[in-house]
Protein backbone atom coordinates (compact mmCIF):
# COMPACT_ATOMS: atom_id res chain seq x y z
CA UNK A 1 0.00 0.00 0.00
CA UNK A 2 1.09 3.36 -1.10
CA UNK A 3 1.45 6.48 1.16
CA UNK A 4 0.43 10.32 -0.34
CA UNK A 5 1.26 12.92 2.35
CA UNK A 6 -0.41 15.87 2.18
CA UNK A 7 -0.98 19.36 4.10
CA UNK A 8 -4.59 20.18 5.58
CA UNK A 9 -5.17 22.93 3.34
CA UNK A 10 -4.78 21.10 0.16
CA UNK A 11 -6.82 18.36 1.53
CA UNK A 12 -9.78 20.62 2.37
CA UNK A 13 -9.84 22.06 -1.34
CA UNK A 14 -9.35 18.12 -2.83
CA UNK A 15 -11.08 16.30 -0.07
CA UNK A 16 -13.90 14.31 -2.51
CA UNK A 17 -10.69 13.67 -5.63
CA UNK A 18 -8.66 12.44 -2.83
CA UNK A 19 -11.52 10.31 -1.08
CA UNK A 20 -12.44 8.80 -4.68
CA UNK A 21 -8.88 8.26 -5.46
CA UNK A 22 -8.10 6.27 -2.40
CA UNK A 23 -7.74 2.68 -3.56
CA UNK A 24 -5.04 1.01 -1.81
CA UNK A 25 -3.42 4.53 -1.13
CA UNK A 26 -3.08 5.90 2.39
CA UNK A 27 -3.41 9.56 3.21
CA UNK A 28 -1.41 11.47 5.91
CA UNK A 29 -2.60 14.75 6.71
CA UNK A 30 -0.53 17.15 8.03
CA UNK A 31 -0.74 20.46 9.67
CA UNK A 32 2.31 22.50 10.19
CA UNK A 33 4.34 20.35 8.83
CA UNK A 34 3.18 17.48 11.50
CA UNK A 35 1.42 14.89 11.01
CA UNK A 36 -2.54 15.41 12.23
CA UNK A 37 -4.45 12.43 10.42
CA UNK A 38 -4.84 9.18 8.75
CA UNK A 39 -7.40 8.23 6.10
CA UNK A 40 -7.04 4.80 4.78
CA UNK A 41 -9.22 2.86 2.64
CA UNK A 42 -11.31 0.04 4.00
CA UNK A 43 -10.60 -3.20 2.20
CA UNK A 44 -13.26 -5.80 1.46
CA UNK A 45 -12.93 -8.84 2.83
CA UNK A 46 -10.99 -7.21 6.11
CA UNK A 47 -11.48 -7.86 9.48
CA UNK A 48 -13.80 -5.39 11.00
CA UNK A 49 -11.94 -3.51 14.12
CA UNK A 50 -12.96 -0.61 15.88
CA UNK A 51 -11.55 3.44 15.00
CA UNK A 52 -8.21 3.70 15.73
CA UNK A 53 -7.77 6.45 18.73
CA UNK A 54 -4.03 6.98 18.88
CA UNK A 55 -2.45 10.29 18.07
CA UNK A 56 0.30 10.55 15.34
CA UNK A 57 3.00 12.63 17.43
Amino acid sequence: MSTKVIDIAEFADECLEIIEELGETTVIITRDGKPFALVEPVLEGAPKKEPSKKVIE
